[in-house]
Parts: C-alpha cells; structure tokens; sequence
C-alpha cells in the first residue's frame, strides 16, 4: 500500500547523549506473579520518557512482595528510589504518581505536561 508520511524526526543532536539518559530499574516478586504488571508500569515510563532512558530494567526478585521502582540519573550515580512497596506499606503505585516522582528526581526544571493528564 501506499507509505505513511513520516513523523519529523528531532534534528541531529537533539537527543541526550546516552551517558546522560536515565536507567530506570523495575524489581518485581517472581514467585507472586508481578512480572506483568512491572512491564506494564514499564510502558507507561517509556511512553513518557523515552528520549531521556538508556533502558528500563526489568528485575525479577525471589525475596517476596518486592516491588521497587528506582532511577538512576547517570553512570555512577546512585540509584533514587521512586517506589517501594515495602516501604510504602503495600500496594502498588499508580503510571501518575511514579511519573511525578521521576520527573522530580531527573528533571526538576520539567513541565510533565498533557501526557498525565490522560492517566
């Protein structure tokens, strides 16, 4: 069939260079089952995200009710922790509140914008 037109691309040198992309870690309990929902919670970071992440990681854990969510803004730095279950007390987040809480830890200067106000 016919191409689609193209979405513009950034110009050249637009994009962060990788040693300054976050790596955003995702630990999950394997033995409950949570692997869906930490890849879940991992789409919803990079649809935000995407130009600033030099990946997502998913980490599978066998210590039980782990879920943790922590960033780490570059190479060397220490990892910030966004979300822990057990430190929360249970419960999950919902994409919103992990989004605010990375934005603030990575870029405190950034408008999250339209992006949140959909979830």
């Amino acid at each position: 069939g016919p191409s689609r037109p193209r979405a513009a691309l950034p110009e050249a040198g637009a994009e962060p260079a990788p040693q300054q992309r976050m790596v955003v870690e995702i630990a999950y309990c394997a033995r409950c089952k949570w692997g869906l929902r930490a890849a879940w919670m991992a789409q919803e970071i990079m649809n935000t995200f995407e130009a600033d992440l030099a990946s997502i990681n998913l980490a599978p854990s066998m210590e039980g009710g782990t879920y943790r969510i922590s960033v780490q803004t570059s190479p060397g730095a220490r990892p910030a922790v966004v979300f822990d279950r057990k430190v929360a007390g249970g419960g999950f987040p919902i994409p919103k509140e992990v989004k605010q809480a990375i934005r603030d830890i990575a870029f405190p200067d950034r408008e999250l914008g339209k992006c949140l106000d959909k979830k």
